[in-house]
């Protein structure tokens, strides 16, 4: 058996906070929570649970703000897990059951989304595996990463990673509104990691790359990854991704055009005698 902390992010989290804490109370004794300063009670509901420890950063980035929480931690191994996220007996009895003798530094877990009143099992949404279980001592996020974080190792080791058969459940889209948000916020994510990649191409090529993508997403997860197959849910999770595809590159688009075409914004300003620098959307 591993004994492993659990790690967790917060912001204005009260309507999750004792939900998710409830679920996890009973597999470990170390809890970590790493609040960028709520302003609703998160903070003052998981106060309330024993094994609970609470630190308070400014938001430095996710991959950032999870290496601060694994430094807090007890036990050399992390369960990192969202505030959405809820880990049922299945998955708790194989967790319990690892040998800590094993060869690897970590474990995948399959993740099983319910998106609108529906569990989704096809359009290349499950299983989704992540590395939610490894050893700190070995592996830690990318500091460079803004969105959807990555496991590297330090110095550049070797290591193996398992896979694990329970799925952890994954609540994130509720309401129409919780999507939009998260569209809101990882597609800016996106966009800014993006930018510097694509900064010597043309708008057209960017603008090619955006209706390539976007066919990829739809087409790609509702008829090739059996999307259909999750009814109206598949359908609207192909149109979704496809969606966020073309907002990403949207802003890419703009981003890039601000990059290259400041002083003529500045000009377009003079004419006017105003100062247009407040409208450099370059900057995050």
């Amino acid at each position: 058996m591993i004994k492993f902390s659990i790690c967790i992010i917060t912001y204005n989290e009260e309507l999750n906070i004792s939900r998710c804490l409830e679920n996890i109370y009973d597999i470990s004794d170390d809890i970590i929570i790493i609040d960028s300063y709520s302003t609703d009670k998160t903070v003052e509901l998981a106060k309330k649970y024993k094994n609970v420890r609470i630190y308070k950063n400014c938001w430095p980035g996710y991959s950032k703000q999870r290496n601060l929480a694994n430094s807090k931690a007890k036990y050399d191994w992390i369960f990192q897990l969202d505030i959405d996220e809820f880990i049922p007996d299945d998955l708790k009895e194989e967790l319990k059951n690892i040998d800590s003798m094993a060869e690897f530094v970590g474990y995948n877990v399959p993740c099983l989304d319910f998106f609108y009143g529906r569990w989704i099992k096809h359009g290349d949404w499950y299983p989704q595996y992540h590395t939610r279980l490894y050893n700190k001592k070995i592996l830690h996020m990318d500091g460079e990463i803004l969105v959807h974080e990555k496991l590297i190792p330090h110095n550049n080791q070797k290591y193996k990673i398992g896979t694990l058969k329970s799925p952890h459940l994954h609540f994130s889209h509720i309401t129409v509104n919780d999507t939009l948000e998260g569209f809101k916020k990882y597609t800016n994510l996106d966009s800014y990691e993006r930018i510097n990649k694509i900064s010597s191409r043309s708008y057209w090529i960017i603008f090619i790359k955006m209706c390539v993508n976007m066919s990829k997403q739809f087409f790609g997860r509702y008829f090739i990854k059996k999307g259909l197959l999750d009814g109206w849910h598949g359908f609207y999770i192909a149109c979704m991704m496809a969606w966020y595809e073309f907002m990403i590159h949207i802003k890419l688009f703009t981003l890039r055009y601000y990059q290259k075409n400041k002083h003529k914004i500045n000009e377009l300003g003079d004419e006017h005698n105003i100062d247009l620098s407040f409208y450099d959307k370059t900057k995050k």
